[in-house]
């Protein structure tokens, strides 16, 4: 189950939420789905700051998204504005004008193994190099 949010519409302000939700239309705010997927439709355009479980952007958003499990980027997605994300996945032809930090909690040792990578448009997805670093919960 879940929410729409068609492509003639357009909404302004603060969405919040524990459920799915699947936008082809504008939204311009925030959004905050604590235990819901966010799939933005291929007419979708998010200009707002977005915090979910999982994000899967196949059309525009212009704004930070936080996926504390997963950001997906579909061929058809573009996003402008920092993701922090556990994992991601970008399909050939994404455009991505973003720092991407990719953070995953390893209890074992109190650590917390960071990557981070800076994406802009003229660097093939294919060429990205990662380098993982270890720091404390306290950095």
């Amino acid at each position: 189950s879940g929410g729409v949010i068609t492509s003639s519409l357009l909404i302004k302000g603060e969405i919040k939420g524990r459920e799915d939700l699947y936008i082809d239309g504008e939204v311009q705010g925030t959004i905050h789905l604590s235990d819901g997927r966010l799939t933005v439709g291929p007419h979708g355009k998010i200009s707002a700051d977005v915090n979910a479980r999982e994000v899967v952007v196949r059309g525009k958003v212009k704004g930070a998204i936080r996926g504390t499990e997963r950001v997906e980027i579909g061929r058809t997605g573009e996003i402008r504005g920092d993701i922090v994300t556990a994992r991601i996945a970008i399909e050939e032809g994404a455009e991505i004008h973003s720092k991407v930090e990719i953070t995953r909690v390893n209890d074992s040792h109190g650590s917390h193994p960071t990557a981070k990578i800076a994406v802009s448009p003229s660097v093939p997805v294919q060429s990205l190099a990662m380098k993982v670093t270890t720091g404390d919960a306290t950095n």
